[in-house]
Order: structure tokens, then C-alpha cells, then sequence
């Protein structure tokens, strides 16, 4: 299969999806492919969450799809990891004062209801992380991946996550929190007694600079990037070059 094929999503399972490419069926993961019509996307979205209530209920029996939606293969899709529970990443570790390591780690789970898991796709670094380096931050946990600002792609949800589903384009925020605790409630969220609250990500817990991040919290901790298509991007792009 060759990066940029473009395919007919066929089925949705409860971890993937089925793509036909010249007539061969093919599994891709949420987040290698993407779809170029709204309406399409919102048919998708409507059946992953279709596919996440068959995950609780621990059926993967594909649901088919009631209209072909076309979709085109991203440069870096992967075959399908749902039956690998070992699959490894690439991941940039703090090692000790002064020295951080590209190493290959196993990819995050849901530890928790409220987790989710989310396929980077850009990072940034930022100057808290050359502070970790410098060994300027006593709480940062040695071996920890770092990272805490990126952008990504939802592929599991715990059963008590809401706000986003598999497929979502998300940001993520640099401080994730509980949203029930006293400092939450009274908005100094980077001070949330939670053990994964406040700056976790990339300090105390596993960040982004990495190929998958589990997010903790990830109602409060993730942002859905809302699907515009090309004729609604050009309109935007006229409307602030004709001010």
C-alpha cells in the first residue's frame, strides 16, 4: 500500500477501519487517512461512535458504512496495531541532568477511564524542557518522555471521556487537571492535586515529543479542531486579505 493511495472506507471496527484500494481490502489505524468532505466526516464520526460502543460491550464485529466515503492514506500510515499489545514507539527521553535520548518505548494504554490516547502529529519544544535538561526542574521523573505542546489525532477513549472520540483532531493542552478539586474549582488548574494534574505531561508523566501520548483528563485535557472544508478555508482566507 503506497503513502497517499486514495481508497473507499468499507467498514469501521472497534480499533480501525477497512479500506478497499483497487479492489484489496486493507486496515488502517484512526488517524492514517483523512477524509476531504464534511459531510463525509460527519457520516465517519457518527460511526466510530458506533465502533466505541461495541468496544464496551467487546464485540468488533466491522459495521459497515451506508454510503462509500473517500478517503486518501497520509504519508506516514501504518498498518493497523489493534490485535499488537506490544508495539513499540519512538519516544525523546529525559535521561539525567544534561542528557536527553531518542528510545524506543511501548506505546501508551488507557490507564483510566477519563484517558485518551492521541496519535502526535507536530510537536513543539519548548523552553521548560531545556530547563529539564538543565536540571532546573527537581520534579521532573528521569526516564519520562518529554513534551507538553501538540497537536494529534484521537485513536481510544475511556469509557468515561465525552468530549472527543476515535478520529478527532485535537490540540492538547500544556496542563491537564481534574476540574473537581479546590484549586481547580477556583481556576489555578496548574496547581491541581491530582497526581497527573497540573504540569504532568513531559514532567512527571509521559509527554508528546513522542509518536502516541496518553492524555489524562481528556475532557478538560484536549480541544477538538473543528473540520473546515476548502471552500470554507478560501472564504475565510478572502475575508482577512479583503479587510
Amino acid at each position: 500500500m503506497d503513502s497517499n493511495d486514495r481508497g473507499i472506507l468499507r467498514h469501521v471496527h472497534k480499533d480501525c477501519v477497512e479500506i478497499e484500494i483497487d479492489g484489496l481490502l486493507f486496515k488502517a489505524g484512526f488517524g492514517d487517512f483523512v477524509v476531504n468532505d464534511a459531510e463525509e466526516d460527519s457520516r465517519l464520526v457518527s460511526s466510530v461512535g458506533g465502533g466505541q460502543k461495541r468496544k464496551e460491550q467487546g464485540s468488533d464485529r466491522p459495521q459497515p458504512l451506508p454510503n462509500e466515503i473517500s478517503v486518501d492514506l497520509l504519508l506516514d500510515s501504518r498498518p493497523c496495531r489493534c490485535n499488537d499489545s506490544n508495539h513499540k514507539m519512538k519516544a525523546y527521553t529525559y535521561m539525567d541532568k544534561g542528557r536527553f535520548a531518542l528510545m524506543e518505548k511501548p506505546e501508551p494504554k488507557i490507564l483510566e477511564p477519563k484517558d485518551a490516547i492521541v496519535k502526535v502529529t507536530l510537536a513543539s519544544i519548548c523552553t521548560s524542557d531545556l530547563h529539564i535538561k538543565h536540571g532546573s526542574v527537581p520534579r521532573a521523573v528521569q526516564g519520562i518522555t518529554v513534551g507538553h505542546e501538540m497537536v494529534g489525532i484521537v485513536t481510544e477513549v475511556g469509557e468515561q471521556v465525552h468530549s472527543v472520540k476515535p478520529g478527532d483532531r485535537v490540540t492538547v493542552n500544556v496542563e491537564t487537571y481534574c476540574g473537581e478539586c479546590w484549586f481547580c474549582q477556583h481556576g489555578y488548574v496548574n496547581n491541581c492535586q491530582s497526581p497527573d494534574g497540573g504540569w504532568a505531561l513531559g514532567c512527571r508523566i509521559d509527554g508528546g515529543q513522542a509518536e502516541f501520548v496518553r492524555v489524562p483528563y481528556a475532557d478538560q485535557g484536549l480541544n477538538r479542531i473543528p473540520y473546515l472544508s476548502i471552500p470554507v478555508l478560501l472564504s475565510i482566507t478572502a475575508s482577512f486579505f479583503c479587510q
